[in-house]
């Protein structure tokens, strides 16, 4: 079974992305599990009831889906680490900015330390920054689609980490948009009957897929953060072009 453990939906001020279509776009790479990780805010605040009716529910038209489709309630969490995601929390999660992992913990809930290599290539000063957390952090983010736009060697450099460690790793897209979603995922056992079991098919995945997602992606999330805010920026025009030409000569490099 496929699972996409980081993704975004419109309650993220840099995604537009509604949850119907996250979940279509899933369906659309055959992706069963989807977490929903928006900046700072759990999506049981304004979607489902419980834990437990959001990993039960059944999409139905326009996601039309033969078998059951999970989705794991999280939360992206902004410290002073960086980002942290909490699989499986709900509305009632306080949230202590200098100990995030018992913030998470205390509900039941996973941590996952996410791409901490996005924005320094730096290892040995990242590693001594984090040093507080890797004996309580359940995952590493290995596999991020957005990760290596700043730093080429951020997953690899997440791998390394996670490998010194002796921590188990994790991937997802970070998706903000719906051809972003499945860009990183990574392959579980199914026939899972049990919160708990699939807690556990979570912090032991079979194996991880990733592939970098287009730049212009990223300049997107810029655009509807602006949007948002009713701002525009001449310089997200130009980050957006500096995108868009950086992708297309990607693209000639694979021909």
């Amino acid at each position: 079974m496929k699972a996409d453990i980081h993704v975004h939906t419109s309650d993220s001020a840099c995604s537009s992305m509604s949850l119907v279509d996250a979940v279509a776009a899933a369906l659309s790479h055959d992706i069963r599990v989807i977490a929903v990780c928006n900046h700072d805010s759990t999506l049981q605040d304004t979607h489902f009831g419980s834990i437990e009716k959001a990993l039960s529910v059944r999409i139905n038209p326009p996601a039309r889906c033969e078998n059951e489709f999970y989705i794991i309630p999280g939360i992206e969490l902004s410290t002073k680490y960086g980002h942290i995601l909490g699989l499986f929390v709900n509305k009632d999660i306080q949230i202590d900015k200098n100990d995030p992992l018992r913030s998470i913990h205390n509900v039941g809930g996973l941590a996952i330390l996410a791409h901490p290599f996005e924005q320094t290539t730096a290892f040995e000063k990242r590693e001594l920054a984090l040093s507080e957390l890797l004996t309580k952090i359940d995952l590493i983010e290995a596999a991020s689609a957005r990760a290596n736009y700043k730093n080429r060697n951020a997953n690899n450099q997440a791998l390394k980490l996670a490998e010194k460690y002796g921590i188990r790793t994790s991937a997802g897209s970070d998706a903000h948009f719906p051809k972003e979603l499945g860009a990183a995922y990574m392959e579980i056992d199914d026939g899972f009957q049990s919160l708990d079991e699939l807690k556990d098919r979570i912090r032991n995945p079979l194996k991880l897929h990733c592939k970098n997602s287009k730049r212009t992606y990223i300049a997107k999330s810029q655009f509807v953060k602006n949007k948002k805010k009713k701002k525009f920026k001449c310089k997200t025009v130009l980050f957006y072009l500096y995108c868009l030409m950086r992708d297309m000569g990607d693209k000639l490099c694979r021909k």
